[in-house]
């Protein structure tokens, strides 16, 4: 920099001093210059001397204007390409200006929608734990407000979506449970309480989401449950209570509902497509209406004359069939069992342990003899 200041100033005192010399040579040219060209001819103050030289001087300032104007042609065209040039090079700072503010704005905005969700993480964290809270409290009101604040803690959140799904089923569970297992308490409770009916109502209205898993509500007292138009799709049902229960058009799509009691349930309008009903009880289950409903799951279950069935199921053979069969079961163990309560006046009585071994010494004679054949 301190070397091309004086550079500058030397080539700037060069210029002035040509052009200086221009001014005056093209003064002098203007002034002398028809004499110092033909000094022979133009002797005197003639008219046709002073003709000459008027149009000697028009030709030089021709000359000059022309000159000048090529220069200022040349100076135009090089302060704009010295304009484009800076312009080029603004823009150019302008852009790298605006890449870095851009970038600067993102980095930002990540930061921010990063903190944004470490906050809502934290919120719903806080949520989830009173939710919980309230869910194990003793007071009918604190337990429904904490399954309602997990709907909505499951609606807002579609991470916590599975968390909240098991917790509900979870309490499902331990406050509904069918009694089959003997190590299970028994409950008489004719219908779900308050809380597991609420809790039954949200798992059945969740959102629809792509839902890895299943609801597990096996083993559960459901009898009288209100599950109308519910999502129970892919839930695992088996040897629960439903008797009386309320299915209207419930979404059962691929729903574990083997050796589960349906006595008295109301199926109308529902989707079993691909529902498993193995050894599942149908006396008296209202399903007319049925979507996707095929005889091999009747027969796979435990029908009756008192299950309403849709007609072409009603009327398949292979279903009254196995209804029949049933019946003929049903009837001989009643008699079974009313013999085994009434016997006959002259049946010699023995006592049970008496009968046990005279039973026990038959079958090994006959088992002997057929060996010996």
């Amino acid at each position: 920099m301190a070397d091309s200041a004086p550079a500058t100033s030397s080539r700037t005192w060069w210029f002035a001093a040509a052009a200086a010399l221009l001014i005056a040579g093209f003064l002098w040219l203007l002034w002398k210059g028809p004499w110092f060209l033909d000094r022979a001819h133009l002797n005197g103050a003639t008219p046709g001397v002073a003709s000459v030289v008027t149009g000697f001087r028009t030709a030089v300032v021709a000359v000059g204007a022309g000159i000048v104007a090529g220069i200022g042609l040349v100076l135009s065209h090089r302060t704009f390409q010295h304009a484009r040039a800076n312009d080029r090079v603004q823009a150019e700072l302008t852009r790298g200006t605006l890449e870095i503010t851009r970038g600067t704005l993102e980095h930002a905005q990540v930061r921010d929608s990063e903190q944004a969700e470490l906050t809502r993480e934290g919120q719903v964290t806080d949520r989830f734990t009173r939710a919980i809270s309230q869910l194990a409290s003793e007071r009918d009101v604190e337990t429904l407000g904490g399954v309602y604040a997990l709907e909505r803690i499951m609606g807002d959140s579609e991470k916590d979506h599975p968390t909240v799904v098991e917790v509900l089923a979870s309490f499902v569970r331990y406050h509904a449970p069918a009694g089959r297992d003997p190590g299970m308490p028994v409950t008489n409770r004719p219908r779900p309480t308050e809380a597991v009916q609420a809790a039954l109502t949200v798992l059945a209205r969740r959102p629809k989401r792509h839902e890895p898993f299943y609801i597990d509500l096996r083993g559960t007292d459901l009898r009288h449950a209100d599950l109308n138009t519910g999502n129970l799709a892919n839930a695992q049902l088996s040897e629960s209570d439903l008797r009386n229960a309320n299915l209207t058009s419930a979404n059962l799509h691929n729903a574990n509902l083997a050796r589960s009691d349906l006595r008295g349930a109301v199926l109308r309008d529902s989707d079993m497509k691909g529902a498993i009903t193995f050894q599942a009880s149908l006396s008296g289950t209202y399903m007319a209406g049925v979507e996707g409903l095929t005889a091999e799951q009747v027969v796979a279950a435990f029908p009756s004359d008192t299950t309403e069935l849709p007609p072409n199921l009603a009327a398949n053979q292979e279903v009254q069939e196995r209804i029949f069969d049933l019946e003929m079961e049903q009837h001989a163990r009643g008699a079974r069992e009313a013999a085994a309560e009434h016997p006959p006046p002259d049946a010699p009585h023995t006592d049970p342990p008496q009968r046990d071994r005279q039973q026990a010494s038959g079958r090994g004679s006959q088992a002997a003899r057929r060996a010996a054949r």
